[in-house]
């Protein structure tokens, strides 16, 4: 066991993600939907996510062929964050980050619009906008009470419509509105006392994490970050690297100082790789943190002792992967979240790749409802003993070359929908559900 909670069942601090709605953006010109919503079918029922009246599922896979738009889903969902993100700090006549589907001269015309509703902190909200290159066109933010939904905020060309009971953080910044700014934006930016624009930016800043599966620029400081200070995630992720059995006994990190590092030159231990040019690019009170790795040594006596390696030159790629990743995979588990990550599986055993999907779809390893979302080739994990079938998606592009997105649940043969017995690798391989290559 990695992580425990006194509550399997239902959730008391929630951070999930419930559906998220995208259109004319890239290769996807109709707006669709990646839902998390569970179906009613019966298999893996356990690993699902409850939160008050949702069901929940704690993965989503998506397969395609090469340029199927896989990866535009994922790309969908860091565009939209970061126009939230950086949307305060766009200029007044500034064009916006406008990337529609190209293949259609009517598509270039019209807005693209994201929408996405999520679990922050135990509140569900509902948010969106829709917007051109030069202007945002609508925004809408609601908020679930009950049964009922609240609308905190509506804006449709220019025209400002807000609940001053429910978000009265934005009463006073109506006058401050930019048609090429994000209202949520300015209000969480400029508010006396932001409240739930606080919550929906913190939920974005640190509970949706995008991140690539290929290159791990971006979050391999988060993960040495995580090691050197042996925070939440960094036990069980030490754990995992040894039920995995990477070929390394033991792992730690340690951090040099410029002397240590000039020290180690002079000895000639230049076991670092580009120890010189790193020596060379740090000022006095820099440190510079190693990730080393445990091997067993034979010594000539005969004995054997642990010594331990600089990990880029001892470990191969896929474990250099799996290192790398620790840090976002187990930070989202620690206590919940959403980490969204594209090509999951290069540089992975197929092994490795369905015990990290374990780690979610296991209540033990998982027991603050995090998800993963991740886009993958590799068909070891179409079986239905590991994923559920509304777990399971599949992008293809039709004639037009627009992408669909469609999860196997939804999909039917000869009228009827997939069964949950079927082979759904050999199917899929065979074309059964289409979203392969056609090699002619």
């Amino acid at each position: 066991m990695y992580l425990c909670a006194k509550h399997y069942d239902y959730f008391t601090q929630s951070n999930m993600l419930i559906n998220f709605t995208f259109g004319n953006f890239r290769s996807f010109k109709d707006e669709k939907t990646l839902n998390m919503n569970a179906t009613s079918i019966t298999e893996h029922k356990e690993s699902l996510i409850k939160f008050k009246d949702y069901k929940l599922v704690p993965v989503s896979v998506m397969y395609g062929a090469n340029s199927s738009g896989k990866s535009n889903v994922i790309k969908a969902f860091a565009f939209f964050k970061r126009m939230i993100l950086n949307s305060t700090e766009t200029k007044r006549d500034s064009k916006l980050d406008f990337d529609p589907f190209k293949l259609d001269e009517i598509s270039l015309e019209k807005c693209t619009s994201f929408e996405i509703e999520f679990v922050a902190d135990n509140t569900i909200f509902r948010y969106g906008f829709e917007y051109t290159e030069n202007e945002i066109v609508g925004e809408w933010l609601f908020e679930k009470a009950g049964n009922k939904e609240i609308c905190l905020f509506d804006i449709e060309f220019g025209e400002i419509e807000i609940d001053d009971k429910y978000f009265s953080e934005a009463k006073e910044l109506v006058n401050n509105y930019l048609g090429n700014k994000l209202f949520l934006s300015l209000v969480y930016q400029n508010a006396k006392n932001p409240d739930k624009s606080a919550k929906i930016i913190s939920w974005l800043e640190n509970k949706l994490n995008i991140i690539s599966g290929i290159n791990p620029r971006g979050y391999e400081s988060f993960t040495l970050k995580m090691q050197s200070e042996k925070n939440a995630g960094y036990q069980n992720a030490v754990k995992f690297f040894k039920k995995l059995d990477l070929g390394f006994s033991d792992y730690k990190i340690e951090e040099l100082s410029i002397s240590d590092i000039k020290k180690m030159i002079v000895e000639g231990k230049n076991d670092i790789k580009d120890l010189n040019k790193i020596f060379t690019q740090m000022s006095d009170n820099e440190v510079v943190v190693v990730t080393k790795t445990g091997h067993t040594v034979r010594l000539k006596t005969g004995q054997k002792e642990q010594r331990f390696f600089e990990e880029d030159n001892m470990e191969s790629e896929g474990s250099k992967k799996i290192i790398s990743l620790s840090g976002p995979i187990f930070d989202t588990l620690s206590d919940g979240g959403v980490i969204v990550v594209d090509e999951l599986d290069a540089k992975l055993h197929p092994f490795l790749t369905r015990e990290i999907v374990r780690l979610f779809t296991n209540k033990e390893t998982n027991p603050y409802g995090a998800q993963l979302i991740f886009a993958t080739h590799d068909t070891n994990l179409l079986d239905l003993s590991i994923l559920r079938r509304d777990e399971i998606w599949f992008t293809e592009k039709n004639e037009n070359e627009e992408t669909d997105l469609f999860s196997l649940a939804e999909f039917k043969t000869g009228g009827d929908k997939v069964r949950k017995d079927a082979s759904i690798e050999k199917n899929y391989i065979n074309g059964r559900y289409g979203a392969i290559p056609y090699i002619n």
